[in-house]
């Protein structure tokens, strides 16, 4: 592995803004060089971004600060952003699923309105045979197991993996050949209680004693696939694209799609039509083609798609349905002489408390700068708060992020102060008001639990 190894990936990348994934280790310090070597020969602005996740302590924040040093040594531009990803866990999510999805909220702040760029990412051979394993174990269809691609697009925004040819070996012989030896290492990487690490540190070693050839072989398999699965991919679109601007959809139309055709299409479908991400469920898919092989059209059918819509067939046509719904009225809740209330899928309680505990459903805030009564409302259109941490966002985007759409969005309640500024969403994203300055300020605890039906 060398720098011209890479000359004809990175053509594409001429003139661009280029978005590098920095978190310090062997790859991405690889890939930090490689690209710092042709930004000037093929013209690309490079820009180094690093996620400090709040989990490793002061080994995180040291290994920010490398990054920072590591760029500022190259004179390449460098975005650093906090993610705390204990304090913005979802209920039930893994440490390692919330890490993801706060770099991806991350990246869309990022580039939102930015043009001609890429993100970059130092995925490897190794990384490749790892996604393909675990694919393999859910089941996947080609597409799944091609899903780490050299080049494919991440919720829309275009991510390109030039290291995917090569090696964890290859990458530390060129960091080695280069004399840039001291970079981050991640200790949780050693944890095989995580089913990735468990695959790299012990599965993939003692495969390869006994089938040496078994990474190249796999990845091999994952190219393969991913030929295969961009010929499929290409010919649902051009189906999708006799349907794309129908709201009623014929009974005939999906009957006569291939089954690899007919679940792309419907990923395709719903999702521009719920404008949300919607990959179809297994159980889905069983019900919806037993639905479409019925001869029986006298009867409506109803599949449900989300808690707020489903896919219902009238005679021979399809029709996607939002669950009715009925606004809650306004909350205006005098917490200091009632500390319970409910509003919509949640229910809320207050206390004043001298200790914190940070946990999924507990939120604190600085006693004297709340109001009394606070008003818990729906949602209005439009509306944009500050996270707590700085970063701006809007109320469809946090609803959005958790997965909330149609009818239902306008069960999550907003808790406010009395001159309507937003104090908690739900109960996943409190707003930077009223933060705890100092150790004797007087504490309120509220706490917000989704009411289980």
């Amino acid at each position: 592995m060398n720098y011209f190894d890479f000359e004809k990936k990175l053509q594409p990348c001429k003139g661009k803004n280029i978005l590098l994934g920095f978190s310090g280790g062997a790859d991405s310090c690889a890939l930090f060089l490689l690209l710092n070597y042709w930004r000037h020969k093929l013209h690309f602005e490079l820009t180094a971004v690093h996620f400090e996740h709040g989990l490793r302590g002061q080994e995180s924040l040291q290994d920010a600060e490398f990054c920072r040093m590591t760029a500022q040594q190259y004179d390449v531009n460098f975005l650093q952003f906090s993610l705390n990803v204990p304090e913005n866990m979802y209920k039930n999510e893994t440490m390692e699923c919330a890490a993801r999805r706060l770099r991806l909220d991350k990246w869309r702040e990022i580039t939102s309105g930015l043009q001609n760029y890429e993100i970059h990412l130092a995925h490897h051979s190794n990384d490749l045979a790892e996604n393909v394993l675990l694919r393999l174990f859910r089941g996947a269809n080609v597409s799944g197991l091609s899903g780490l691609r050299e080049f494919s697009e991440l919720d829309g925004m275009p991510v390109r993996r030039i290291m995917l040819d090569f090696s964890r070996q290859d990458i530390e012989g060129f960091l080695k050949a280069e004399k840039f030896e001291k970079y981050c290492i991640d200790k949780s990487n050693f944890d095989r209680s995580i089913g990735r690490n468990y695959l790299r540190d012990k599965f993939l070693h003692e495969l390869t004693d006994v089938f040496p050839y078994a990474v190249k072989g796999i990845v091999q398999s994952a190219k393969v696939c991913e030929e295969d699965a961009l010929f499929i991919e290409g010919c649902a679109a051009k189906e999708y694209e006799k349907i794309r601007m129908q709201e009623k959809v014929e009974n005939k139309f999906w009957l006569n799609l291939p089954n690899a055709l007919r679940v792309r299409v419907l990923r395709m479908y719903f999702s521009k039509k719920l404008q949300y991400e919607f990959i179809p469920a297994k159980n889905f898919i069983n019900r919806f083609e037993n639905v479409l092989r019925t001869a029986n059209n006298r009867f409506e059918h109803k599949i449900e798609l989300d808690s707020e819509h489903f896919y219902v067939r009238t005679d021979d046509f399809w029709q996607i349905t939002a669950a009715e719904t009925q606004l809650p009225e306004t909350v205006t809740w005098n917490w200091q002489e009632k500390n319970n209330t409910q509003f919509g899928n949640y229910s809320y309680s207050a206390q004043i408390t001298d200790k914190v505990l940070y946990t999924a459903d507990r939120f604190y805030f600085a006693m004297d700068k709340l109001s009394c009564p606070l008003l818990i409302t729906s949602r209005i259109e439009g509306e944009t708060f500050e996270k707590f941490g700085g970063s701006h966002s809007s109320i469809k985007a946090e609803l959005t992020n958790q997965k909330i759409h149609g009818p239902n969005r306008d069960k999550v309640g907003i808790l406010r102060h009395q001159n309507g500024e937003i104090l908690l969403i739900g109960d996943f994203r409190r707003s930077s008001f009223a933060p705890i300055c100092s150790k004797n300020q007087k504490i309120v605890e509220i706490r917000v639990e989704k009411i289980k039906k």
